[in-house]
């Protein structure tokens, strides 16, 4: 089954009972959707052809989080495609805009998104916490300085912001 990986924050998408004991029926909170900003009426996914492929997951969070000021941890859920087929959400494949131009080309959106499409969509994703993970800042700069090492980041990309180019600088191979 192929997915989508969309990074989001864990603490947003916490399905306690107790802590949304609040709630009426049917109801979901509001904090996942600040996760699902949109720009255009268009939501940034990237496309994982198997779940249990952690390389292809790792690769994406690393050039995900190489586009920050600093590393840190990086949260992400993924999205079954079986789900965005059922709610009618049509998928694009465009080019991401990271420093891998192999991730780049996993990027897709999800476009013509009103804010009922929106909230189906949240309402899909909440209950799927198994479906959710959470990649540690130290694992995280592991990550990112392998795949500068390798050449697979490229630190003078646009989307490299001074402050993690400067600390990536020492991992760039010598020519």
């Amino acid at each position: 089954m192929s997915f989508y990986l969309r990074v989001i924050k864990l603490p947003r998408w916490s399905n306690e009972p107790q802590e949304l004991a609040w709630l009426k029926q049917g109801e979901i909170p509001s904090d996942p959707l600040a996760d699902l900003n949109t720009s255009k009426n268009s939501l940034s996914l990237y496309y994982v052809e198997d779940e249990s492929n952690h390389f292809i997951l790792k690769h994406i969070a690393a050039a995900l989080a190489a586009t920050r000021d600093s590393f840190d941890k990086l949260d992400f859920q993924l999205i079954d495609a079986q789900t965005l087929a059922r709610l009618e959400l049509p998928l694009y494949q465009t080019l991401g805009d990271t420093p891998d131009q192999h991730v780049n080309s996993l990027h897709y959106d999800l476009r013509e998104l009103s804010a009922q499409k929106l909230l189906k969509l949240a309402e899909e994703m909440l209950p799927q916490s198994a479906r959710r993970d959470r990649i540690s800042e130290r694992e995280i700069q592991a990550l990112i300085q392998a795949q500068v090492e390798s050449g697979r980041i490229d630190i003078e990309h646009k989307s490299v912001k001074p402050k993690m180019k400067k600390s990536l600088e020492h991992f760039i191979p010598r020519k």
